[in-house]
C-alpha cells in the first residue's frame, strides 16, 4: 500500500454478475476494488479526446491519480462498478454513483472505452447500479449531460422517462427516478 493510497472500506455488498455482448463477447460487470487503480488510469488514457469531453466537459492531457482514487472510492453512500472483459480481465468500462442525502439521488459517472461503447457495456453498468441502488432506497440517477451528448440521453431513456432541466451552458441536468418501482427495465444494446 503506497503512502497516499486510502485503506480499503468494506463494499456494501459483493457481487458480480457475467454479462454478453451480441457478438459473443463475454464481460462481467462486478464492485470495484482499490486493486483496479492501474487498470482504470490504463482505461482513462485509452478513451478518445471526444469521449473525455463528453465526461469531464473539457479536453484533459492527463489523469491525476486522486482522480483514479475518487472513482474507486466507496462508502455507505456510492457504489462503484467496473466492466471487465471475461478474456483479459482489462477494464472496459466504470461507472459509480454518490448518493445526495437530501434528495435521495445518485450523482452519476460513466466512462466505456470507445471501441465498447453502442454495444451494451453502459447499459450493463447502468441496469446494475440502478439494481443496487433499488436495494439501498436510491429515488434515482442525476446526470450532468452536454447538450450534444445524444449517446448519453439515449443509454439514461433505456430505463425509463427522464427529468430534463433547461441547458444550463450547454449542460442539462438529467434526472432517472426509480422510486416505487419494483423491477427494472433491461434492454439489449
Amino acid at each position: 500500500m503506497l503512502p497516499d493510497q486510502p485503506v480499503p472500506k468494506a463494499p456494501i455488498q459483493r457481487c458480480a454478475w457475467n454479462e454478453g455482448l451480441s457478438d459473443g463477447t463475454r464481460f462481467r460487470v462486478r464492485a470495484a476494488r482499490a486493486t483496479d487503480e492501474r487498470a482504470v488510469h490504463e482505461l482513462l488514457y485509452a478513451i478518445s479526446r471526444e469521449s473525455a469531453y463528453q465526461r469531464y466537459f473539457s479536453v484533459r492531457a492527463s489523469h491525476p491519480r486522486s482522480e483514479v482514487l475518487a472513482f474507486l472510492d466507496t462508502d455507505p453512500r456510492s457504489c462503484a462498478l467496473v466492466a471487465e472483459r471475461s478474456s483479459d480481465s482489462t477494464i472496459i468500462g466504470i461507472a459509480r454513483y454518490d448518493l445526495d442525502a437530501a434528495s435521495g439521488m445518485g450523482e452519476l459517472g460513466i466512462i466505456v472505452r470507445d471501441d465498447y461503447r453502442h454495444r451494451g457495456v453502459g447499459t450493463a453498468l447502468i441496469h446494475r447500479l440502478l439494481e443496487v441502488g433499488l436495494a439501498h432506497e436510491m429515488k434515482g440517477l442525476r446526470a450532468e449531460v452536454l447538450v450534444g451528448n445524444a449517446g448519453m440521453m439515449a443509454l439514461l431513456r433505456r430505463f425509463g422517462p427522464l427529468e430534463v432541466s433547461s441547458a444550463d451552458a450547454g449542460v442539462h441536468s438529467v434526472d432517472l427516478l426509480i422510486e416505487g418501482r419494483s423491477r427494472l427495465p433491461r434492454s439489449a444494446a
